[in-house]
């Protein structure tokens, strides 16, 4: 969504940063505690589409503490989900608007 109305996702996620949880230098995405179960979802996951939502969106500052909690994950490698490395990477070539761009030209 963020690619056609980013100012509808924009203040969407605004109210979303209720799932987020701040420690110290670092910020990840709490799921709940089913999901990793049942295989929906993990903290690492929705963690890595936040970084890039945050970066898509601009908001440098979020990006930079979800970066934080990221990145030594990915030279250890993450528990579940493989595709984490690949939106941590997506995430740090990600500029505000670029998917926009991509979806508007």
């Amino acid at each position: 969504m963020s690619g056609t109305v980013p100012e509808r996702v924009s203040a969407w996620f605004e109210m979303w940063q209720r799932n987020l949880v701040y420690k110290g230098e670092d910020t990840y995405v709490q799921v709940g505690a089913l999901e990793p179960e049942e295989e929906s979802s993990t903290n690492e996951l929705a963690t890595a589409w936040a970084f890039c939502l945050a970066k898509e969106l601009g908001q440098t500052e979020r990006a930079e503490r979800l970066h934080r909690f990221l990145s030594p994950k990915v030279g250890e490698g993450f528990d579940v989900d493989p595709y984490n490395t690949g939106l941590f990477l997506l995430g740090e070539r990600l500029e505000k608007g670029t998917f926009y761009r991509l979806v508007n030209g």
